[in-house]
């Protein structure tokens, strides 16, 4: 009889433990969702980007948007990669941050007074510049903010590493067919047969 009642106050406490699980971590996870709130920064449509320009160890890279072909500011007759460029414009044109911090009156603590980029685009015919700062260690993102407000947010890596290049990561290189070149690749097509 003994043994019963100690069986049945084991159940009774795996009931409860059972029941107030199932009504609690639904709740725990809602409210982790609930705090999870994401804030968008820029939501352009590249489509719209007519410049994009930004700035890498002290050097400016400059693209203007002609007939929907992408060009060097300074040298139209460069053959420019236009799925780079494009790429960088939908980066700046859609950052999205998990993290912002309101009335920021000191730049200097999140290094966006003297920032790692500076990116400036022209939509629709308004300006935009994205000023990208610090790297925080501890959360693993970047700071960054719009030139003119005063809200800073983090981003991730995705949005500011794109940037730190240089000028030969657009140049498109242009083979040149020749008999060897056809050769070589025939050679190649013969021995994967």
């Amino acid at each position: 009889m003994k043994k019963q009642k100690i069986q049945l106050i084991v159940l009774a406490i795996v009931l409860v433990a059972l029941l107030a699980a199932y009504f609690i971590i639904p709740k725990v996870v809602k409210d982790e969702e609930e705090e999870t709130e994401n804030y968008i920064v820029t939501a352009i449509d590249s489509s719209t980007v007519s410049e994009i320009s930004f700035t890498n160890d002290g050097t400016e890279i400059s693209f203007v948007k002609e007939n929907d072909v992408w060009y060097a500011a300074d040298d139209k007759e460069v053959s420019i990669s236009q799925g780079t460029v494009e790429n960088l414009v939908s980066i700046v044109g859609n950052i999205v941050s998990v993290t912002k911090i309101d009335n920021v009156t000191d730049l200097n603590q999140y290094g966006l007074d003297n920032p790692l980029h500076e990116v400036r685009f022209v939509a629709d015919g308004t300006e935009h510049t994205v000023i990208m700062g610090d790297y925080n260690d501890i959360t693993g993102e970047y700071y960054l903010y719009l030139k003119g407000e005063t809200t800073v947010y983090t981003v991730s890596s995705t949005v500011v590493t794109p940037f730190s290049t240089t000028m030969e990561a657009f140049i498109e290189v242009e083979t040149e067919t020749t008999e060897e070149n056809i050769e070589e690749t025939s050679s190649v097509e013969s021995i994967v047969e």
